[in-house]
C-alpha cells in the first residue's frame, strides 16, 4: 500500500472524530436548553397563559370595536336618510299650507288686489313680500302682472322681481325681508317699534326681532326698561346692566347698527333712574354707513325735569340725524304718551303733543324737519284729529292696526309731521304696518305647534316678542335740503 494512501486516511478519520465532537457539543447544548426552557416554562406558565388569554381578548375587542363602528356608521347613515326624508316632507307641508294661506289672503283682499288704485296696490303688494316666502309669492305676482288692471302691472312686475332677488342671493332660511330694504331708491328706511318692557322677559326672541329689523337705516325703540351695558346717570350714581335688554343690543350690532342711547330714563312716577316697566330709556339704532348723529341739530329730553312731569307722561327724545352723504338731516321726536280709553288720556295725549310742538316752535330756528314718532296711544281717526298740533298730519291716516290684539285692533302708532316743512316724506312708500305675527312665525326656532301666534296668545306672543307691530317710513336724501 502507497505510504501516502495511508496518511489521507488517517487525515480523514481526525476530520471525522473532530465532527462527532462537534455534534456531541451541539446535543449537550441543546439539552441544556431544552432543560432551561422547560424549568422557564413550568415557572411561569401561569403568567404565559394569561398574557396569552389577554391578547387574544384584546385581538377580540378590537375586532368588536370594529364591527361596532361599521354599525353605528350605519346606524348614522340611516338616521341621516330618515331626517333628510322628514325634513324634505316638512318643507312640502309647509309649502302647502303657505300656499293655502296665500289663496286665503287673495281671497280676503280681492278688492285691494285687483282696485284700480296703484297706491292700494302697493301696500298689499309690500304685505305679501313681508308675509309670504318668496318662492310662494313670485308665482302669484307672475300670474298678477297678466291678469291685474294695466296700471297696476309693473307694480307686480316689481314685486316679483323683488322675490326674484331675495332667492337669488341665498337670503336666509325664512326668507324673510323687509321689502323697503330691497328698494334702491334714494332714501333713508326708518321703522319706529315698541318692543313691550324690552329688557325685562327672558323668553324675549332677540335673535328674531333683530332679523326684521336688519334691512333699516334707522331703528326707533319704544319701552326699553333698562339699559343694556355699564355707565353712569347723569348725578355720576352707576347704573345696572340688563342681561335681556344687551342680548337686543348685541344682536342689532350682529347686522350691522350702532346706537345712541338717552343718559337716563323717564317715566310718570317721582322715582326714575331704576330697571323696571315703570320708566323706559330712549334709543335709536342706525348704521353709519347710510347715516349719522349730527349733534349740531337739536337734540336730547325736552325737558330737564324727567319724572313726574306736568307736560309729558315720559319726555320725549330728539335724535338729531343727518344722511352719510349730508343730503337730508331731520330731528326724530321718540314719544309714549299716556294710555287708556277715558276722556282725561286723551286731554292728556293732546296736552303732550301740544307740548312738543311748542318746543319744535322754539329750537327750530336752523331746522325745520321734525318728525314725531312711536306709541301716541291714539285709537281712531276721531281723537287724532282732535288732538294732533294745527299743521301736523299723520302718516298713518288710513288708521292701520298697529297693535297685535286682534280683538281690539288700534291705530295706537302714528308718523306726525307739518308738510309745510318736512317735504322729504316720501309719500310713494307712505306708512306701512309689517305684520309680526307672521312674520315671527316664519322665523320660530321651537315645535311650530308651540309657537305663541297661532293660535294667538296675546300674553305669551307679547312676552317672546311684542304686543305692536313696527311700522315703517321713508325719509328721500334730496339734493339740497332746505333746512
Amino acid at each position: 500500500m502507497h505510504p501516502n494512501y495511508r496518511k489521507g486516511n488517517r487525515r480523514e478519520n481526525d476530520i471525522d472524530r473532530k465532527k462527532l465532537a462537534i455534534e456531541q457539543q451541539h446535543l449537550k447544548l441543546d439539552k441544556k436548553r431544552l432543560k432551561f426552557e422547560s424549568r422557564f416554562l413550568n415557572k411561569h406558565f401561569g403568567a404565559i397563559v394569561t398574557s396569552a388569554v389577554s391578547l387574544a381578548a384584546i385581538v377580540v375587542s378590537i375586532g368588536q370595536i370594529k364591527v361596532a363602528r361599521i354599525d353605528k356608521e350605519k346606524e348614522i347613515a340611516v338616521q341621516n336618510i330618515q331626517k333628510s326624508k322628514e325634513l324634505q316632507q316638512k318643507k312640502i307641508e309647509q309649502d302647502r299650507l303657505w300656499n293655502l294661506q296665500l289663496a286665503d289672503f287673495v281671497v280676503k283682499y280681492e278688492e285691494e288686489i285687483f282696485s284700480s288704485d296703484t297706491q292700494k296696490n302697493r301696500r298689499i303688494r309690500d304685505v305679501i313680500l313681508v308675509t309670504f316666502p318668496p318662492k310662494i309669492t313670485t308665482a302669484l305676482f307672475s300670474k298678477l302682472e297678466f291678469t291685474a288692471p294695466r296700471q297696476s302691472k309693473t307694480l307686480w312686475k316689481e314685486g316679483k322681481d323683488i322675490a326674484d332677488v331675495i332667492i337669488s342671493s341665498g337670503a336666509l332660511a325664512t326668507n324673510w325681508v323687509s321689502p323697503i330694504s330691497s328698494h334702491q331708491y334714494r332714501s333713508l328706511a326708518i321703522c319706529s317699534f315698541n318692543i313691550q318692557y324690552l329688557g325685562i322677559s327672558v323668553k324675549r326672541d332677540n335673535t328674531a326681532l333683530a332679523e326684521i329689523l336688519k334691512g333699516y337705516d334707522i331703528v326707533i325703540i319704544q319701552e326699553l326698561v333698562s339699559p343694556p351695558f355699564e355707565g353712569a346717570y347723569p348725578g355720576g350714581e352707576p347704573y345696572r346692566p340688563d342681561t335681556e335688554s344687551a342680548q337686543f343690543f348685541n344682536a342689532m350690532a350682529a347686522h350691522g347698527f350702532t346706537y345712541e342711547l338717552s343718559e337716563e330714563d323717564t317715566g310718570p312716577g317721582e322715582q326714575i333712574n331704576r330697571n323696571g316697566s315703570s320708566t323706559e330709556w330712549w334709543v335709536v339704532f342706525f348704521k353709519e354707513s347710510r347715516v349719522k348723529i349730527a349733534n349740531d341739530l337739536p337734540n336730547g329730553f325736552l325737558a330737564d325735569d324727567r319724572s313726574n312731569h306736568n307736560d309729558y307722561e315720559r319726555v320725549p327724545y330728539a335724535f338729531g340725524m343727518r344722511s352719510a352723504d349730508n343730503g337730508v338731516d331731520f330731528v326724530l321726536i321718540s314719544v309714549h304718551l299716556k294710555p287708556g280709553t277715558l276722556p282725561e288720556n286723551a286731554t292728556r295725549r293732546k296736552h303732550e303733543l301740544s307740548s312738543i310742538a311748542h318746543w319744535i316752535s322754539q329750537n327750530n330756528n336752523t331746522e325745520k324737519d321734525f318728525v314725531i314718532v312711536g306709541d301716541m296711544n291714539i285709537p281712531n281717526k276721531a281723537e287724532c284729529d282732535a288732538i294732533a298740533p294745527p299743521g301736523y298730519t299723520t302718516l298713518n291716516d288710513e288708521f292701520y292696526q298697529t297693535n297685535t290684539y286682534d280683538r281690539k285692533p288700534m291705530a295706537y302708532d302714528h308718523v306726525l309731521f307739518n308738510p309745510k316743512y318736512t317735504t322729504e316724506i316720501d309719500h310713494e312708500s307712505d306708512f306701512r304696518v309689517i305684520d309680526l305675527v307672521n312674520a315671527m312665525k316664519r322665523l320660530f326656532a321651537g315645535n311650530p305647534k308651540d309657537y305663541p301666534g297661532d293660535p294667538y296668545d296675546h300674553n305669551m306672543f307679547r312676552a317672546y316678542y311684542s304686543d305692536h307691530h313696527p311700522i315703517e317710513f321713508r325719509l328721500n336724501i334730496t339734493a339740497n335740503d332746505d333746512d
